[in-house]
């Protein structure tokens, strides 16, 4: 973590192990299993002792907060990645994970560039944005986002070197990103930071639409309510928003 965020576990000085603070009796919330497809994920069901009245989601979105607060590293990567693309609000943050949504057997929802395009117009209609950062896996339907909707400014990273590194490889379709890099057929540095300015650029958008089957899009809308101070407008394509903490 300490790559590219603030260390907040250090030890004291002296050398002595970190203690948490003791807040009433520590016991593991409560969760409850459900499933985004076939993939078995755990919910909160509600904060810690001492935070309780907060609510799951504000405590979930200044945990976040705290544990992901970049450092300089990281912000340089997100300055210079902001001018590169243009940055500049008002913009609405768009996330499209299609990769294995769109694959036979996920049980995920497929969406296509027409469905992003449809939440795109309604909320300009109401906010009056027209420039909007795409943070996805799949390129090709920035390109089709264009041709349906070419007066948008449509902003995205170059960079999804990680993807490009895939053309030719001979790799199955199927075969999970993540297993792709553990595998050390992409770089890890490069998948990292690509992942984490996609993901700060959507929290610093003023308005987001997004995937809440993904933890990406959870994290992302989390850590914008931490920084903002409220809760951005924003639209779940797939439904509301909800825990997920596995």
């Amino acid at each position: 973590l300490k790559c590219y965020f603030l260390d907040v576990f250090k030890c004291s000085q002296g050398g002595e192990e970190y203690s948490r603070p003791q807040i009433g009796e520590e016991t593991n919330p409560p969760t409850k299993e459900r499933f985004i497809g076939v993939a078995r994920v755990l919910e909160l069901e509600e904060a810690p002792s001492g935070f309780k009245d907060k609510g799951v989601f504000w405590w979930l979105s200044h945990l976040s907060n705290y544990i992901l607060t970049p450092n300089h590293k990281l912000m340089r990567l997100l300055t210079a990645a902001k001018n590169a693309v243009g940055f500049r609000s008002p913009i609405l943050g768009m996330h499209i994970r299609q990769g294995d949504s769109c694959l036979k057997g996920t049980g995920r929802v497929c969406f296509k560039a027409e469905d992003y395009v449809r939440e795109f117009e309604r909320m300009r209609g109401k906010y009056g944005v027209n420039t909007v950062f795409v943070a996805t896996d799949s390129p090709n339907i920035l390109g089709e986002m264009r041709a349906l909707r070419p007066q948008t400014n449509w902003l995205s990273l170059e960079g999804s070197k990680h993807v490009e590194e895939l053309k030719g490889a001979g790799l199955p379709a199927v075969m999970n990103p993540i297993l792709r890099t553990r595998m050390g057929l992409l770089d890890r540095r490069i998948v990292a930071e690509v992942s984490l300015v996609d993901l700060f650029l959507l929290a610093y958008s003023d308005y987001l639409v997004v995937q809440f089957s993904s933890a990406f899009s959870i994290l992302a809308l989390e850590l914008s309510s931490a920084t903002k101070g409220y809760i951005p407008p924003f639209i779940g394509i797939d439904g509301p928003w909800r825990t997920l903490v596995n």
